[in-house]
């Protein structure tokens, strides 16, 4: 053979190469896309991610026909509505109906609950009332009717992140003293820093700052020679460092570095303005202002973003650009940094601690939960509105959100009947892990990914020793 024609083979060759490496790359991208390779063609089609907690031993059906994940997704589906189940033995099951569009990729999360749930008792004392960190590390408890000897004010360190076992052993922060006992007999409030390094206790005439890990002496708040007031609204500040006080139409900033009260702003009317452990946003003027590290400035959005005069706002936990605004009978939700949707006649009840949730109520009094999630393969922001009960009753039933916004928490209570149920941000999967005549206090907690859940109890049944109850916390282990 000729080099010429050697020569030409070879380029034959690596040209054949090339363009097979193109074409599958190109392939692989289509299917990564929701394409689907079929003899007819490529034909544009659908995948669902599903992110599963527990991960192993599932079956997962889509419209009761089993199926594979496969890296967690279920690909080549046909644009069309579907109904997605997954099954664990001893496990609740989860199931969710989803649109699947053509070149999307849908995302999904899904916890699946163990069947037999088994209270375990954490503490041995009788508690009056617990109050927890915003992150889950600490527990902070009131004891006023046990020995004189552990009546006081205690914490108790958590394991990080997870509660796992609750190694640590609880540690009085103080006893209870004459000003302690006339507080904790009344309607009273605990609320722990960011930082997990203070805490306010505090009723109608009365504020004091303890530090959690060091039992100082409380400095009380509305003494002369600290803040000077008592406060109509406080809000832990710059992650513990500072509290925004509300007074006579007035808002301030107190710094404890230098015990100094700053002036922020004084409205002609009631305050709007919402506030989180790092951003205070407020309306005045007609105009919109943040104010955070001691600086007040204008709050600047996009051209696009044009934000109504509010009558009330809420800011979430953990975002600062996830705004919600009520307007003239509206509600709406601002992404600051991208866009604003109307949600309709709704009043907020509970925003998520990420803020791309919250439980709305409709002028019926239908209770909903509102979600708002960017889909990155269409560049767009989708918003939907799913129920979760038609005549929702204030006094018989509580909702709050776990901290990492994946569920709702419902603690109802219909006469003697006390439950306590989980339901999925999508509103479409309750869990009831709690139906007992113990719960008395609206005092628990879930843990931030879920795995378990702690609340006070009483020790036995109130229709067995009606005099005699003690109070304690216990932990109902979720995930493992």
């Amino acid at each position: 053979m000729s080099k010429k024609i050697k020569k030409l083979v070879t380029t034959v060759f690596v040209l054949f190469v090339i363009f097979s490496f193109a074409a599958l790359t190109i392939i692989v991208i289509i299917i990564a896309q929701g394409g689907k390779v079929t003899p007819a063609g490529i034909e544009k089609t659908g995948t669902i991610r599903i992110d599963v907690q527990p991960d192993n031993g599932l079956e997962v059906f889509v419209d009761n026909i089993e199926t594979d994940l496969n890296d967690k997704r279920i690909d080549s589906l046909e644009p069309g509505t579907y109904e997605i189940r997954i099954e664990k033995e001893d496990f609740t099951s989860w199931t969710k109906k989803v649109e699947v569009e053509q070149g999307v990729v849908t995302e999904l999360s899904a916890t699946l609950f163990p069947k037999d749930l088994e209270l375990e008792q954490i503490t041995t004392s009788n508690i009056d009332r617990a109050f927890f960190s915003p992150d889950g590390s600490y527990v902070v408890y009131t004891i006023t009717k046990a020995d004189p000897a552990d009546n006081g004010i205690w914490k108790l360190k958590l394991t990080q992140n997870t509660f796992g076992l609750i190694e640590n052993k609880p540690e009085k922060i103080t006893p209870i003293t004459a000003l302690l006992k006339g507080i904790i007999a009344t309607e009273y409030e605990i609320t722990i820093s960011q930082d997990n390094d203070k805490f306010i206790l505090n009723n109608e005439v009365t504020q004091l700052l303890y530090r959690l890990n060091n039992g100082q002496n409380p400095v009380i708040l509305d003494s002369v020679d600290n803040v000077g007031f008592i406060a109509d609204n406080l809000t832990w500040f710059e992650q513990g460092d500072s509290l925004i006080l509300e007074k006579d139409e007035s808002i301030y900033e107190y710094v404890l570095s230098d015990n100094s009260t700053r002036y922020i702003y004084s409205f002609e009317s009631e305050p709007v303005y919402a506030v989180n452990g790092r951003t205070l946003i407020f309306y005045a003027n007609n105009k919109y202002y943040t104010y955070s590290s001691q600086k007040k400035e204008l709050l600047e959005v996009r051209d696009s973003i044009k934000l109504p005069a509010p009558e009330k706002l809420w800011l979430s936990q953990n975002n600062d650009k996830h705004l919600y605004i009520q307007s003239a009978g509206k509600l709406h939700f601002a992404n600051l940094e991208e866009s604003i949707h109307n949600i309709g006649a709704y009043a907020p009840l509970n925003v998520s601690p990420h803020g791309n949730a919250a439980l709305v109520l409709d002028t019926n009094n239908a209770l909903f939960i509102f979600r708002n999630e960017y889909i990155p393969a269409k560049d767009v922001v989708a918003t939907n509105l799913a129920l979760v009960k038609e005549n929702y009753n204030l006094q018989t039933t509580l909702y709050s959100w776990s901290p990492d916004s994946a569920q709702v928490i419902e603690k109802n209570v219909i006469n003697m009947e006390k439950t306590v149920a989980l339901t999925d941000n999508y509103g479409e999967n309750t869990y009831e892990i709690l139906n007992t005549d113990q719960i008395q206090t609206d005092d628990y907690y879930l843990a931030n990914d879920s795995s378990d859940f702690l609340i006070l109890l009483a020790d036995s049944s109130s229709q067995n020793e009606p005099q005699e109850k003690s109070y304690n916390l216990y932990k109902i282990r979720l995930i493992d």
